[in-house]
Protein backbone atom coordinates (compact mmCIF):
# COMPACT_ATOMS: atom_id res chain seq x y z
CA UNK A 1 0.00 0.00 0.00
CA UNK A 2 1.71 3.38 -0.77
CA UNK A 3 2.00 6.23 1.43
CA UNK A 4 -0.96 8.50 -0.39
CA UNK A 5 -3.19 5.28 0.11
CA UNK A 6 -2.51 5.08 3.69
CA UNK A 7 -3.22 8.76 3.87
CA UNK A 8 -6.35 8.74 2.51
CA UNK A 9 -7.48 5.80 4.48
CA UNK A 10 -6.66 7.07 7.97
CA UNK A 11 -8.69 10.43 7.19
CA UNK A 12 -11.93 8.66 6.20
CA UNK A 13 -11.80 6.15 8.35
CA UNK A 14 -13.58 7.61 11.72
CA UNK A 15 -13.03 6.34 15.23
CA UNK A 16 -15.26 4.32 16.89
CA UNK A 17 -17.69 6.52 19.37
CA UNK A 18 -17.32 5.45 22.90
CA UNK A 19 -20.22 5.82 25.02
CA UNK A 20 -19.81 8.26 26.98
CA UNK A 21 -21.48 7.74 30.87
CA UNK A 22 -21.93 9.79 33.42
CA UNK A 23 -20.21 8.95 37.12
CA UNK A 24 -22.80 7.20 39.26
CA UNK A 25 -23.47 9.83 42.25
CA UNK A 26 -24.49 8.43 45.32
CA UNK A 27 -25.81 10.68 48.17
CA UNK A 28 -27.62 14.39 48.01
CA UNK A 29 -27.15 15.13 44.60
CA UNK A 30 -26.12 19.01 43.70
CA UNK A 31 -28.64 20.63 41.74
CA UNK A 32 -27.37 22.00 38.25
CA UNK A 33 -27.23 24.93 36.46
CA UNK A 34 -29.98 24.04 33.95
CA UNK A 35 -32.40 22.74 36.72
CA UNK A 36 -32.15 25.95 38.63
CA UNK A 37 -32.79 28.35 35.74
CA UNK A 38 -35.77 25.45 34.82
CA UNK A 39 -37.02 25.55 38.45
CA UNK A 40 -36.53 29.55 38.83
CA UNK A 41 -38.59 30.43 35.38
CA UNK A 42 -41.13 27.63 36.36
CA UNK A 43 -41.83 28.95 39.85
CA UNK A 44 -41.95 33.15 37.68
CA UNK A 45 -44.21 32.01 35.38
CA UNK A 46 -46.48 30.00 38.10
CA UNK A 47 -46.59 30.33 41.82
CA UNK A 48 -46.06 27.72 43.86
CA UNK A 49 -45.74 26.53 47.65
CA UNK A 50 -42.42 26.00 49.35
CA UNK A 51 -42.63 22.38 49.12
CA UNK A 52 -44.55 21.77 45.46
CA UNK A 53 -41.01 24.27 44.47
CA UNK A 54 -38.55 21.50 46.46
CA UNK A 55 -40.84 18.41 44.26
CA UNK A 56 -40.28 20.07 41.13
CA UNK A 57 -36.11 20.72 42.00
CA UNK A 58 -36.02 17.41 43.35
CA UNK A 59 -37.54 15.71 40.24
CA UNK A 60 -35.48 17.54 37.52
CA UNK A 61 -32.21 17.17 39.72
CA UNK A 62 -32.64 13.25 39.52
CA UNK A 63 -33.59 13.12 36.04
CA UNK A 64 -30.86 15.50 34.64
CA UNK A 65 -28.19 12.89 37.09
CA UNK A 66 -29.82 9.68 37.10
CA UNK A 67 -32.09 9.67 34.03
CA UNK A 68 -32.46 5.99 32.12
CA UNK A 69 -31.42 4.36 35.37
CA UNK A 70 -33.33 2.71 37.84
CA UNK A 71 -32.89 4.41 41.25
CA UNK A 72 -33.28 4.07 44.88
CA UNK A 73 -33.57 7.61 46.33
CA UNK A 74 -35.60 9.68 49.66
CA UNK A 75 -36.84 13.25 49.15
CA UNK A 76 -36.21 16.31 51.47
CA UNK A 77 -36.06 19.35 51.28
CA UNK A 78 -32.01 19.64 51.33
CA UNK A 79 -32.61 17.90 48.12
CA UNK A 80 -32.49 14.29 46.99
CA UNK A 81 -30.95 11.57 48.20
CA UNK A 82 -29.47 8.52 45.79
CA UNK A 83 -28.66 5.24 47.93
CA UNK A 84 -28.82 3.16 44.82
CA UNK A 85 -28.34 3.85 40.57
CA UNK A 86 -28.14 0.91 38.32
CA UNK A 87 -30.38 -2.06 38.04
CA UNK A 88 -27.90 -4.70 39.87
CA UNK A 89 -27.05 -1.55 42.50
CA UNK A 90 -30.86 -1.70 42.91
CA UNK A 91 -31.03 -5.33 43.76
CA UNK A 92 -28.27 -5.91 46.00
CA UNK A 93 -29.90 -2.93 48.03
CA UNK A 94 -33.34 -4.64 47.68
CA UNK A 95 -31.77 -7.64 49.14
CA UNK A 96 -30.23 -5.91 52.23
CA UNK A 97 -33.69 -4.20 52.74
CA UNK A 98 -36.01 -5.42 51.03
CA UNK A 99 -38.97 -3.46 51.98
CA UNK A 100 -39.63 -0.26 51.19
CA UNK A 101 -43.27 0.36 52.00
CA UNK A 102 -43.47 2.50 55.11
CA UNK A 103 -40.56 4.03 54.29
CA UNK A 104 -39.60 7.77 52.54
CA UNK A 105 -37.40 5.61 49.97
CA UNK A 106 -38.51 5.68 46.43
CA UNK A 107 -37.82 3.24 43.72
CA UNK A 108 -37.65 4.73 40.62
CA UNK A 109 -37.11 5.54 36.82
CA UNK A 110 -36.94 8.91 36.08
CA UNK A 111 -37.04 9.25 31.95
CA UNK A 112 -33.58 10.27 30.35
CA UNK A 113 -32.53 14.12 30.54
CA UNK A 114 -32.72 16.02 27.22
Amino acid sequence: MTKAVKARKSRTTKPKARATRKPKLLGLLPVPREVAEIVANETARLPMTKQARQRLENSLTLQYHCGGEWVICRESMRGVEVLAVGWEDVRRFTRKQPLLEGTDLNMTLPDPWG
